[in-house]
């Protein structure tokens, strides 16, 4: 769908709606992060712009974020939402009645919460709501390094 227009200052306003329709290669592009695509314009004459330096980002909010704070921690221009326990784009998450907020994370256990000074000791946390995005553990003022393999959201 292509809208055209005149603004006020005599210039030609052009709005149109992507719709992806390329779904035999949908599967292959990762939505983790946006997928940058150059903008060209074909007119009626067969001439056809490429816009110099432009990109329009194509991505997808439930595969950038997969808890409510990196979903929330998503550039402001995406417009994503947390809503029924799911990231998703604002314009699909006005069918929630509420935005959720994130809950706020919960220790339930350190162990062991005896150490040796020497290191080397595996400390395990357990609780709720952890966002092993932008996360950074210390203990005693002394950065722990994150086992990512052995850690989850949850």
């Amino acid at each position: 769908m292509l809208i055209r227009s005149i603004n006020e200052n005599n210039l030609c306003l052009l709005k149109c709606l992507f719709q992806w329709s390329n779904s035999n290669n949908f599967h292959q592009i990762s939505f983790h992060r946006p997928l940058n695509l150059h903008l060209s314009i074909q007119f009626s004459n067969k001439t056809i712009s490429i816009i110099p330096n432009t990109h329009i980002s194509l991505y997808h909010c439930e595969h950038m974020a997969l808890n409510c704070t990196s979903c929330l921690q998503l550039d402001p221009s995406y417009e994503c939402s947390w809503c029924n326990n799911m990231c998703m784009f604002k314009n699909q998450s006005e069918k929630c009645l509420n935005n959720q907020e994130c809950l706020l994370p919960v220790i339930l256990t350190i162990e062991p919460l005896v150490l040796p000074m020497n290191g080397g000791t595996l400390v395990t946390i357990k609780g709720k709501n952890f966002d092993l995005f932008g996360l950074s553990i210390q203990i005693a003022d002394i950065p722990c390094q994150l086992i990512e393999e052995e850690s989850s959201n949850n």
